[in-house]
């Protein structure tokens, strides 16, 4: 196209205003929207934006190819900070396109041009590293790949935004902003990448890195069922991907000569597989009284599966040095992997690292599978490692004759005085859901909340698929460890219009992250079965909080851009100003996101000590960076929380990096 027909935005895209672009930049559904529930004021209920549709940019040449977005990264570093990095399932099964969503012009991604990736990266493992790259993993295996390839996708090689004047149409030159690294040992369709600590896995890897773990190496396609679903994959083949992995920092001293090390784990499992080349590490599985548990026939090795909840824990005074904690998998999943008695389970992992490596079984009370649930890790400040779960589903019958249940159980593991032992327990809540749910996506807020969203409560025959949509989300208060102290609260809902389509569904491959501005994006779903949700894939809304209607903001006028961590011997800390009409009730941190499959691999919270500057309405405070095995190297984001009213209300995030 002639030059003349685009014009370039300043730096980040500050503003692009075209009366062509502004005509495309929101989408809501034309009809009236009757409540299925007395809306509250935006105060107490939040307020939804409209659905801004994306069809148009993201449908396939074929109407009959699915091209639904499955994933979400929200931009630490660069120009576009703050913006979403989306890809969607591939058209030919073979290539890529990734666009960025733009919070302030919702309504018109922004395509990125760059060289055909190799990869279906639709059910990839990611996360951001120690820099600002999004670690990228894996993949759906095809005739072309194999799911092992890796790549560094880099915000800084992004450049300005252009704008077709005629269409509208937006896009992003970054013909180096994916770059593809060495592969993987294994392929890997749905696996996590665990971001690490500082000091995970000794001086080696000082720096953090990421561990892969899970996936499947060969995920089996399966004939269609009688009704309509568009493809079915049956990904729980028996067959998971026991090999795990760990990608090494770019900080690394000195610099890795290749990204991913050599295999660190590989369980002793039957002789069907191959035993070459030769395992470096085996493992014993021990229980919680740290007796060693022997293979049965029916559980011959403690697999685990695809998309595991997982993080790495606090190091508690050396309790739990370099441990990864599994809250559970996909599906966790006794009763797809034909085994009678299946038990919801969780994994306590310890790497190698000197001469010790080990697991441990960390059971839940029989039939809490939590099939497709979610989970969240919180650093409070009076207990670290709160580790929650949301929602499930589990199996009430048998492999061949499924009989599931969506549950509405908030479950927390409890570990008193930060020791791995008998007493360390799943507790079931005083207070769950109000509403059972399986899909739904769980976002931490700056004032400590979880933010419930989405997913259906039915498991549709479709796959994974789920069904009958529930539209109203839950503000959950984790209260104290344990059961005590949790309570929830129904926000104002997107409801079905009365005898219409229903609007903006967010299910199978549904994906929702925390915003800079405390806002909190929800994008995607599956469409399961086609045509009854066929556009929430391809569509995305903006849910606002309550606190952002509950009074002043606080401000943060000044902060480092960058800290170390504090370590055992040194404390760190940084001074921060802040206008506030309130006390300061918390600084915290937050992780930027790396959400698919409803769960967010980065999230974390992080409650911070500091020293009140004053009394007066502009503050500076002295704030005491967090342990340096409290969360992986990187950038955060930063948030003061104040309290006006009786009401918590956060700032806007102030981005910084933790080395």
């Amino acid at each position: 196209m002639p030059e003349s027909r685009f014009w370039v935005g300043r730096v980040g895209e500050q503003r692009v205003a075209s009366a062509a672009l502004l005509s495309l930049a929101v989408f809501a559904t034309s009809a009236g929207v009757a409540a299925a529930a007395p809306q509250l004021p935006a105060s107490a209920g939040g307020q939804w934006s409209p659905v801004y549709d994306w069809e148009p940019q993201l449908a396939c040449p074929s109407p009959d190819v699915h091209s639904d977005i499955s994933a979400g990264a929200l931009l630490p570093i660069g120009m576009h900070r703050g913006k979403v990095l989306f890809w969607r399932e591939s058209c030919n099964s073979s290539t890529v396109q990734t666009y960025l969503f733009d919070p302030d012009v919702p309504g018109n991604l922004i395509t990125i041009t760059h060289p055909t990736l190799a990869s279906d990266l639709f059910c990839a493992g990611f996360s951001w590293d120690s820099q600002g790259q999004l670690v990228v993993a894996g993949g759906n295996p095809n005739g072309t790949t194999n799911a092992k390839e890796t790549y560094f996708f880099s915000p800084t090689a992004l450049n300005l935004i252009l704008s077709d004047v005629n269409t509208g149409a937006r896009f992003v030159h970054g013909s180096q902003a994916w770059q593809r690294v060495d592969d993987m040992h294994d392929s890997r369709y749905y696996p996590s990448l665990c971001p690490l600590n500082r000091r995970a896995f000794g001086s080696a890897f000082e720096g953090g890195g990421h561990l892969v773990v899970g996936g499947s190496p060969n995920p089996h396609p399966v004939p269609a069922p009688t009704e309509p679903c568009h493809y079915q994959y049956h990904q729980y083949s028996n067959e998971p991907t026991v090999v795990w992995q760990q990608v090494a920092s770019q900080t690394a001293n000195p610099p890795p000569t290749v990204y991913w090390n050599q295999r660190v784990m590989y369980p002793a499992r039957s002789s069907a597989v191959p035993a070459s080349p030769a395992i470096p590490v085996p493992f014993d599985r021990y229980d919680l009284l740290g007796n060693l548990v022997a293979p049965t026939a029916i559980d011959p090795t403690p697999n685990i599966e695809t998309y595991p909840r997982m993080f790495q824990l606090s190091d508690l005074n050396l309790n739990f040095r370099q441990h990864i904690f599994v809250a559970n998998d996909l599906p966790t999943f006794a009763n797809l992997l034909q085994l009678p008695n299946p038990d919801g389970m969780a994994w306590t992992i310890r790497p190698p690292y000197g001469t010790q490596t080990d697991w441990r079984l960390q059971e839940a009370p029989r039939g809490f599978e939590r099939f497709y649930g979610t989970a969240v890790m919180l650093h409070t400040s009076i207990h670290k490692n709160r580790i929650l779960t949301f929602g499930g589903a589990r199996n009430h019958g048998t492999p061949s004759d499924p009989n599931w249940q969506i549950v509405p159980e908030v479950q927390e593991f409890v570990i008193p005085g930060g020791q791995l032992s008998s007493q360390g327990t799943w507790i079931t809540k005083s207070t769950g859901l109000n509403q059972a749910r399986i899909h739904a996506n769980a976002v931490i807020l700056p004032t400590g909340e979880v933010l419930v969203v989405g997913g259906g409560s039915i498991v549709g025959s479709c796959d994974a698929g789920a069904g009958n949509p529930v539209f109203t989300p839950e503000l959950y208060t984790i209260g104290l460890p344990g059961a005590s102290g949790a309570s929830t609260v129904v926000m104002n809902a997107t409801n079905p219009v009365p005898g219409g389509s229903l609007q903006a569904p967010r299910l199978y491959h549904s994906m929702a992250t925390l915003l800079a501005d405390g806002r909190v994006l929800l994008a995607g779903g599956e469409t399961y079965p086609p045509p009854l949700f066929a556009a929430s894939g391809k569509n995305g809304e903006i849910f606002s909080p309550p606190y952002l209607f509950q009074g002043p903001r606080p401000t943060i006028g000044s902060a480092a851009a960058a800290t170390s961590f504090s370590t055992e011997s040194a404390t760190s800390t940084f001074s921060m100003t802040v206008a506030h009409d309130g006390p300061l009730d918390r600084v915290v941190l937050l992780r930027p996101s790396a959400v698919t499959h409803a769960f967010d691999i980065d999230q974390r919270y992080i409650e911070l000590e500091f020293t009140p500057g004053g009394s007066s309405t502009l503050t500076r405070h002295t704030v005491t960076a967090p342990r340096e095995d409290l969360g992986p190297p990187g950038w955060y984001m930063l948030f003061v929380v104040h309290v006006v009213n009786g009401n918590r209300i956060p700032s806007n995030a102030w981005w910084i990096h933790i080395s």
